[in-house]
């Protein structure tokens, strides 16, 4: 994952999905926005986030960078003094800004940030999102993939789906997904679900490049495919 670190900057956002056929899991709202505050007095709101279901359990899923100067939080707070320090965070609907579910723990916190996930275990949560499965196979070169998300430049958007294909994945837990569609530089999409054609989720998306000379057009996200979720 290193390699892309000059690439990072600046997340990058798929065209909407032309041509492709949505699974039916994606009907329904799965996205999410968050909303959070430390003890510290350091807060923001934004990119990305999402609920999975697993052993019959409801958890929250969004990237880890969020903790640090990527959302303006600064000193980055380290997930090893998330729970000490965590006033709230909250998970909203991105355009009417309802909350929705709020945490109660972060799960196994670790301190790589090249481990760009977080889990949540859940205090409260409404009614009116839903859980995605998360993929028991992993995908294999060509899948057609969708990543869910909302541009900070739509105020009005729940979610928009966006046509990827994997094409492979590195040695650092990362998959890379080529871009079906044009991109824009619009940032939000840090924590955003890539999804398979199933709906099942596959990756936690981290960000993007679009037309890098060295690279092309992909967006790039963390694994779930079999990444635990410890207490």
């Amino acid at each position: 994952m290193k390699a892309f670190a000059t690439v990072i900057t600046a997340l990058c956002l798929l065209a909407p999905v032309a041509g492709f056929s949505q699974p039916a899991a994606l009907k329904d709202q799965v996205l999410l926005r968050n909303n959070f505050a430390f003890k510290t007095g350091q807060k923001s709101e934004g990119a990305s986030a999402f609920l999975i279901s697993q052993d019959g359990k409801t958890y929250a899923v969004t990237a880890k960078h969020l903790l640090t100067g990527d959302m303006g939080i600064e000193p980055a707070v380290k997930p090893s003094q998330f729970n000490a320090t965590i006033k709230y965070w909250r998970f909203l609907k991105p355009a009417t800004g309802e909350t929705v579910a709020e945490v109660d723990t972060l799960l196994a916190p670790d301190d790589d940030y090249d481990r760009d996930i977080l889990f949540f275990s859940i205090k409260t949560i409404k009614a009116g999102v839903t859980p995605l499965k998360v993929a028991t196979q992993a995908p294999v070169a060509g899948d057609t993939g969708y990543v869910i998300g909302c541009p900070y430049a739509e105020p009005a958007c729940n979610q928009n789906i966006y046509a990827v294909k994997y094409s492979g994945a590195d040695n650092t837990g990362y998959y890379i997904f080529e871009q079906v569609n044009k991109i824009g530089k619009i940032s939000g999409f840090s924590g955003a679900p890539v999804v398979n054609a199933q709906g099942e989720v596959v990756a936690v998306l981290r960000g993007g490049v679009t037309d890098d000379p060295t690279y092309g057009s992909m967006v790039f996200g963390y694994k779930l495919v079999g990444t635990p979720i410890a207490p």
